[in-house]
This record gives C-alpha cells, structure tokens and sequence, in this order.
C-alpha cells in the first residue's frame, strides 16, 4: 500500500519536473530575430570568404580561367559587400549590439 502511494508521488513529481524543465527550455530556445538573422549573415560571410580563397586555388590551379576568374571575384565580392552593409546596419540598429560593437572596437584598438 504504501509502496503504491510513493510510486504514485514519484509520479506526479516527475511529470511536474518535466513541465517546468519544459516550459524553461522553451523560454530559452527563443533567439531575438535580430541575432537569427546576424548569425544567418555571419554565415554567409563565412561561406562567401571561402568561396573567394577556393575560386584563387582554382586559378592557381588552371581550374578557371582569368575571364571566369574576374567575373566570379566580383559577384563574390558584390555580395559580401552586401552583407557586410547589412551586418553593419544591423549591429547599429540594436542598442546592445552596438554597444558591444564599440566595446570589441575599442578592445582591439
């Protein structure tokens, strides 16, 4: 009898346990949209920065050619300067970001 009644405790415990871990993760899961779309940007930088060194292997390579080589730098140039500009407008549009933009400037400085 009494062993019914602390399963049926341990029960009920665990489900409350569950509820609140549940609701405190949901809570955190939630990102601002401005920091999801700057972690999209940092990722296209990323991705642009590596296409530009592999498209100079691939000239080094003879993979393209000089005319190929040109055109392609441009466009990947064109559109990190595109989200350059828009991280940029981005971190100044949020007071905390631009807070911390100026204080990793003057770090660095």
């Amino acid at each position: 009898m009494i062993f019914g009644v602390l399963a049926i405790v341990f029960f009920l415990l665990t489900i409350f346990m569950i509820f609140i871990f549940w609701n405190a993760f949901q809570d955190r899961e939630k990102v601002p949209p401005v920091i999801s779309r700057l972690e999209k940007l940092y990722q296209m930088r990323g991705e642009l920065l590596l296409n530009l060194k592999d498209l100079e292997n691939d000239l080094l390579l003879h993979k393209v050619t000089s005319e190929d080589y040109e055109d392609l730098r441009l466009r990947f140039l064109n559109s990190a300067s595109d989200v350059y500009k828009e991280i940029e407008n981005l971190e100044k549009s949020d007071p905390f970001l631009n807070a911390v933009s100026r204080d990793v400037a003057n770090h660095v400085r």
